[in-house]
């Protein structure tokens, strides 16, 4: 199971692989690979589904289904992984580059809802009846693994647990549906081993990598991971960390009192300056705050070299890390040891 690297697929998957070892499950950036524009039925400006640091290479349009009620997660993952994966076309073409899906792998879209921690398996009824059986096993274990996230999501960031979490979850006036990414602290580059069956509180980034596969490609994927998702995470941590350090400044204050202008930010009321940071209620549980606000820390699986050449490539990454706002730790799994890289580009063990 491949599930986006966000920090609240970490419980899930450690659930998953607990209630039933013969599932692996895999973190990769949410886009899956494919930088798409997505464009609606009645729009005409084309919606991008990627990090933001890339440029979409594919557009996909949005059908009309039979109900007219057409689900946005649905209809891109059906017209686009999906479909590519279970193409004879595509296999053919995987297959002449050395990668064979066998006829007896058959690919399955499902959503992860982050508030309730329930995962839907879509398009049940188009799955072939050989995997049927298949499906009903996975899908007992995923309601199960739903059960204990629900249990421990409550308590993972505030003692303060809700009563009803389920009603409070799809309460449109609820303040506090869930906590998002609050907590987030590091991203760990690297296979699964390395975090296999530990608990990370929901507050790591995780994206699977073998950096010797990498090799032959010229660390290729490590430079993307180090120019997109790695980005990415660093803004998100960014903001919880302003918006907790400073709230009056980066804060979008209290989220009641709100007014949206255009698509820009909010007001705090009728007027005043324009906030665009995140408001009070996800950073505080009305007792204390519930994020601590720590610079992203990135562990890389990876040569020293390696992970110099994408620096020295890109200068929005030399930026970050000369200026301190992440630290990379170099994980040398041949050594089974951690090095820390400072500001001006040595490493330190630790």
């Amino acid at each position: 199971m491949v599930f986006c690297i966000d920090v609240r697929s970490e419980i899930p998957r450690r659930y998953i692989e607990t209630i039933n070892p013969k599932i692996e499950t895999l973190g990769f950036a949410g886009f899956f690979g494919l930088p798409l524009d997505y464009v609606r039925i009645k729009e005409k400006q084309a919606q991008h589904r990627l990090p933001v640091p890339l440029c979409p290479s594919l557009k996909v349009h949005e059908e009309p289904q039979d109900n007219q009620n057409t689900d946005l997660k649905n209809t891109l993952f059906q017209n686009g992984l999906f479909a590519l994966l279970t193409s004879p076309i595509i296999r053919k073409g995987l297959k002449e580059a050395s990668i064979d899906i066998p006829d007896s792998t058959w690919f399955v879209a499902a959503v992860h809802e982050t508030v309730t921690d329930e995962i839907f398996i879509l398009d049940r009824s188009d799955i072939p009846e050989q995997f049927q059986s298949k499906i009903q096993t996975l899908e007992k274990n995923l309601k199960q693994a739903s059960k204990n996230c629900q249990n421990e999501r409550q308590t993972a960031r505030s003692k303060r647990s809700s009563v009803d979490p389920m009603k409070r979850a799809k309460n449109w006036s609820e303040v506090r549906p869930e906590w998002a990414l609050a907590g987030n602290a590091a991203f760990i580059v690297a296979p699964r081993e390395r975090t296999y069956g530990v608990n990370l509180n929901s507050r790591v980034f995780l994206h699977n990598y073998d950096w010797m596969k990498d090799e032959k490609r010229g660390f290729q994927t490590l430079e993307l991971i180090m120019t997109a998702p790695m980005i990415v995470t660093s803004w998100i941590n960014l903001q919880y960390y302003a918006s907790t350090v400073a709230p009056q400044i980066y804060s979008s204050g209290n989220k009641v009192l709100h007014n949206l202008v255009n698509e820009s930010g909010v007001f705090e009321g009728n007027g005043g300056d324009l906030r665009v940071g995140l408001p009070l209620q996800s950073l505080h549980d009305g007792h204390r705050w519930i994020h601590d606000p720590l610079r992203l820390s990135v562990f890389i699986e990876a040569p020293k070299d390696s992970i110099e050449s994408v620096i020295k490539k890109h200068k929005v990454v030399k930026d970050l890390l000369s200026n301190e706002w992440l630290h990379i730790i170099q994980i040398d799994s041949s050594q089974h040891s951690f090095f820390r890289r400072t500001r001006h580009g040595n490493y330190t063990s630790i």
